[in-house]
């Protein structure tokens, strides 16, 4: 689970590992996608928000890997953010993906809510 964010999110968006010209605005971008991640999951405990493109996955989720979706989720919300596809059945594809993720999350977290966790 110790992995670094924003490399697995450039890992996602094609950008190759060591070029930095697009940090700035991938980081903006998780952050988006992280913002309306915790508000759709209705009583995370705890805010997150990368700073400086060092923080792991694992800082944000600890050693939980129930929520290993999260990755995936955040990588596809800043996909169509930074470099949205112009197929519009590639679009809905991912879109779809996003709205499956959501809702297995949001059903995963209420599933924990619900048994005391």
């Amino acid at each position: 689970m110790n992995e670094n964010i924003l490399q697995s999110v450039k890992r996602i968006n094609n950008v190759a590992k060591d070029d930095k010209s697009f940090d700035q605005e991938l980081i903006m971008y998780i952050n988006s996608a992280l913002m309306t991640i915790m508000q759709e999951w209705h009583g995370m405990d705890h805010s997150f928000v990368v700073e400086d493109g060092t923080e792991e996955w694992s800082d944000l989720l600890g050693d939980n890997t129930d929520f290993e979706g999260v990755k995936q989720l955040v990588g596809l919300k800043v996909k169509l953010m930074f470099d949205p596809p112009s197929n519009s059945s590639v679009m809905q594809a991912i879109n779809d993906q996003i709205k499956d993720l959501e809702w297995r999350l949001y059903i995963w977290k209420d599933m924990d809510r619900l048994d005391g966790k």
